[in-house]
């Protein structure tokens, strides 16, 4: 199954057309580079356990530093039947970011 890989400057367009982002990087990844506003934060280790938690109504973006962990999250999602969208890095992604 292949996985469109999304751009860091299409994100923000995936998202305002009703994407929800899965970032999959490590907490300390996150606390030191932030992550994007209402995204949903599994890391990749943990998203197989974490299933029930990830919703089935709205298309997904899986998301680490460069993009490898995402494209293995994205894959993951939808053998698993949830809608995937795509796949991207958030190196180089130039919107909002938080830090909590």
């Amino acid at each position: 199954m292949e996985i469109a890989r999304l751009n860091p400057s299409e994100i923000e367009a995936a998202l305002a057309a009703g994407a929800l982002l899965v970032d999959v990087r490590k907490p300390a990844e996150i606390a030191e580079s932030g992550s994007v506003p209402g995204a949903l934060r599994i890391p990749i280790d943990e998203l197989q356990a974490r299933l029930s938690e990830v919703p089935t109504d709205r298309p997904l973006l899986t998301a680490c530093n460069g993009g490898g962990r995402g494209k293995r999250a994205a894959q993951l999602l939808a053998e698993r039947g949830f809608q995937v969208q795509a796949s991207c890095g958030l190196r180089g992604y130039a919107g909002p970011r938080c830090f909590d």
